[in-house]
């Protein structure tokens, strides 16, 4: 067991120093040298752990992921709430980003590092979908949605969310933004069958993560996609 241990918090210790390195420095401008240096450890020691310095991020990537996906799994699972009220938790939540990793967050998202921050994406995609597919089941099982396609659903919401919202891929412009977000809403209702604008605070989460978008000092505010 003390083995086990030793491994877990060395691991943890490179991964950690690796995410300051990549903020402070760059993703791009790091390298494993600098990763070894910040640890003080052996450069064979890095290679037990890691083969590359892209399997660090990997690594890192999984943490954002595992840990969005771990606050999702208990809303899903949390007993005595209809499907509707656990859709209001989760849209409610933050749930991207782990605590102390915000800044490692948005280095991903704006460091114009276009094939990490697709890994990011689509292994959220892949992890949460099924979450969100089980959720649909519920409230087809409480009489509330109808649909036929729980499972596509719950990927083309991802798809939205993750490549036009939580990571701003087009650079639309906030105006076009905001009208995605009410279409995204609608789209919701009516695969879902339920009333119109029963899931207005998706629309409204969505505006309010525009702003913050079109505020990032790393958004090229000069040609937005109108």
């Amino acid at each position: 067991m003390r083995i086990v241990k030793e491994h877990d918090v060395r691991k943890k210790e490179i991964l950690d120093k690796a995410a300051n390195l990549f903020v402070a420095k760059g993703y791009s401008k790091s390298t494993v040298n600098d990763i070894i240096n910040a640890v003080g450890i052996a450069k064979g020691t890095f290679y037990y752990y890691f083969k590359s310095k892209e399997e660090v991020m990997d690594a890192l990537i999984m943490n954002f992921v595992s840990y969005s996906a771990d606050i999702i799994a208990k809303n899903v699972n949390e007993p005595g709430k209809t499907a509707m009220q656990k859709f209001k938790d989760i849209n409610d939540r933050n749930y991207r980003v782990v605590p102390g990793f915000n800044e490692m967050f948005l280095e991903l998202q704006y460091s114009n590092n276009a094939e990490m921050q697709y890994k990011v994406i689509l292994k959220t995609i892949k992890k949460i979908s099924p979450l969100l597919a089980r959720l649909v089941r519920q409230g087809i099982a409480e009489g509330v949605f109808k649909t036929e396609y729980p499972d596509e659903f719950a990927e083309l919401l991802m798809l939205f969310s993750q490549f036009i919202f939580e990571n701003d891929v087009f650079g639309f412009s906030a105006k076009t933004l905001g009208k995605k977000a009410k279409a995204t809403a609608s789209f919701m209702e009516n695969i879902l069958g339920v009333k119109k604008g029963s899931f207005d605070f998706v629309a409204h989460r969505y505006a309010n993560l525009n702003k913050k978008n079109t505020k990032s000092p790393h958004r090229n505010e000069s040609n937005p996609i109108s």
